[in-house]
This record gives structure tokens, sequence and C-alpha cells, in this order.
């Protein structure tokens, strides 16, 4: 999936995704390592924080290694 860096109001990678639970902390440098890394993911369901380079909070879904949701949370649009 092509994500544009420079587009105001999206996500700016890198983006890092923390994992309460256990402390892990992953950091993505575009759309294709987080399609791999997190083939079933949704930031809302779990308890995570997802961050974009600007330490604005991400909205981040995907599903069967396609990202369907990207986008910063309503605080920050």
């Amino acid at each position: 999936m092509a994500i544009k860096n420079n587009t105001i109001g999206k996500p700016i990678f890198p983006i890092t995704v923390i994992f309460h639970e256990d402390g892990e902390i992953y950091t993505f440098n575009s759309g294709n390592e987080m399609e791999y890394d997190l083939e079933w993911f949704n930031s809302k369901d779990k308890d995570v924080t997802v961050k974009d380079n600007k330490g604005r909070l991400v909205n981040l879904k995907i599903e069967a290694l396609n990202i369907v949701t990207f986008e910063l949370c309503n605080e920050h649009i």
C-alpha cells in the first residue's frame, strides 16, 4: 500500500506501536512493514498506543495483511 508521508492530516512515518502489557515497542518505516508484522491488528481493540513521527495518536487497523484504517485520531485532525 502506498502511503504519502507529506500529506497534512495524515500520519507521518516512522510509526511507533507500544504494547503496554509487555512493554514491547515496534517502529515501522512503511505501510508494507506494518502489514507484514501486524497482519491482524486493531489499535482500538488492543492495550496499545500507536503514534506517528510527530507523537500524534494514530488509529491503525490491519486485516489479512492489508491496511484498512490508517489515520490520525480525531483529537489531532
